[in-house]
């Protein structure tokens, strides 16, 4: 009867284990790890999640070594990496990914003080937040970087880069990084806090950064093929731009067309808008070239950057370009505007231009401005606050004052700089809002 009852119960056993169900969490042995939990993700396709979703999926107490997961567990494929399955495991040395993953869960690696390696297969398209917080890598091996520029990651610390003091591809350190020319988007978060890679190389293909891309890296060199893909491409924000990367560091990036180090950019006459972010922080180019086309720069196009010599055709095209803000405008941290290569000190609004846009002559080092009778309208903030390049004069050609608001000329401008107005219209400029602040 012991024995019946002991073949019933192997053969219940059997079946449980033959025949589980979407959910089910098992428990089973891997050698030189011990016990792992996984729960199945499906049972009809026998693929399985490292881990419940949110306890350990290790007994990490006294564990010490490396964990390379089975592309078979149990009968099970693993393809995902649960949330926490592998968080607070201090003593764990490396851990190898197998082909089959393509998600890591929100903090699967957290607080893993003292990983020599992880190897990340280029099957993995998701990493949630946090799966990397705290935790400190030596290495990280990855395929290549076409699939590393496919993954989704949640945030920051999605990003095994940014705790990683190397890179690998293969054997090989990762020194330098060609994107390929099969993409046409690099993610948000794909090379932030890049560690040890000091050139990167961006193809014509590409048309989308994502936000922080490159933040917080360390590139010192950028290779594009034309100046006119660059300004094609579509930056979310500021640290999508290589350039930007050392914000908060004393590194200057050098741009490059080909194998050329650039100091001049001509923009290309198809170019009819400079995108935001375009070239930010790009210090190490100080003159810049417009064609006739220009018609808008976006926001922040030129933030943080060292232009010091801009050229122009004609002053009409000049004051016909949109500038979206302050840091639109080229010369905003002061330089030299050239006419058909002549350097300008006293600008002489031409008679067709009737309207002053937003920021126009913002961070222009000039002498003097004259101001034509025709002129309607004056916009926010047409000159920087001067100093140490403070304007001497201001010349009006306008016998009947327009109105202005309080944010067209800065306090310094309005109170150091002469304003010049028509004999006997002294009265009129006196009487009237904003202009009568000059001194």
């Amino acid at each position: 009867m012991k024995q019946k009852v002991l073949s019933i119960t192997l053969f219940l056993l059997c079946c449980i284990v033959s025949f589980g169900y979407d959910g089910m969490v098992i428990t089973t042995y891997l050698p030189d790890v011990g016990s792992i939990t996984i729960m199945v993700i499906s049972e009809e396709e026998k693929t399985c999640q490292i881990g419940n979703g949110s306890d350990l999926a290790i007994e990490s107490n006294g564990f010490s070594g490396n964990i390379e997961i089975p592309s078979n567990i149990a009968g099970y494929t693993p393809i995902s990496i649960g949330n926490k399955a592998f968080a607070d495991c201090y003593a764990v040395k490396k851990i190898s990914i197998p082909n089959s993953v393509v998600a890591i869960g929100r903090e699967a690696f957290f607080r893993c003080f003292n990983m020599e390696s992880l190897y990340l297969p280029s099957s993995v398209r998701q990493i949630g937040n946090g799966a990397f917080q705290r935790a400190k890598i030596q290495k990280i091996i990855i395929d290549d970087f076409d699939s590393w520029t496919k993954i989704d990651f949640e945030s920051y610390d999605s990003n095994p880069f940014s705790i990683a003091k190397s890179i690998y591809i293969g054997n090989g350190q990762v020194t330098e990084i060609v994107i390929p020319n099969t993409l046409t988007e690099i993610k948000p978060y794909s090379f932030e806090v890049l560690a040890g890679v000091k050139k990167v190389t961006v193809p014509s293909s590409i048309q989308k950064i994502g936000k922080n891309a490159f933040a917080n890296s360390s590139i010192e060199q950028v290779h594009i093929s034309s100046i006119g893909d660059w300004c094609k491409i579509d930056m979310e924000d500021e640290s999508s731009n290589p350039f930007y990367c050392n914000a908060t560091l004393d590194v200057v990036t050098d741009l490059y067309v080909g194998n050329e180090r650039v100091t001049n950019i001509t923009i290309p006459d198809n170019i009819t808008t400079i995108k935001p972010y375009t070239f930010s922080k790009l210090c190490s180019v100080s003159s810049l070239t417009l064609s006739s086309s220009l018609k808008t720069i976006e926001s922040s196009a030129f933030s943080r950057s060292n232009i010091e010599k801009c050229y122009i055709n004609s002053l009409e095209d000049w004051c016909s370009i949109d500038f979206a803000d302050a840091s639109s405008n080229p010369l905003n941290s002061y330089g030299v505007l050239y006419e058909n290569g002549n350097a300008l000190s006293e600008i002489v609004v031409p008679s067709s231009v009737t309207n002053i846009k937003p920021y126009t002559f913002y961070g222009l080092i000039l002498k003097g401005l004259t101001l034509h009778s025709g002129i309607n309208h004056l916009s926010k903030e047409i000159i920087k606050e001067g100093f140490p390049y403070g304007i001497t004069y201001i010349k009006s050609e306008m016998t009947v004052p327009i109105d202005i608001d309080d944010d067209v000329f800065p306090n310094d401008v309005l109170a150091n700089t002469i304003l010049y107005v028509p004999d006997d219209c002294q009265t009129a400029y006196y009487n009237k809002s904003n202009w009568n602040k000059f001194a």
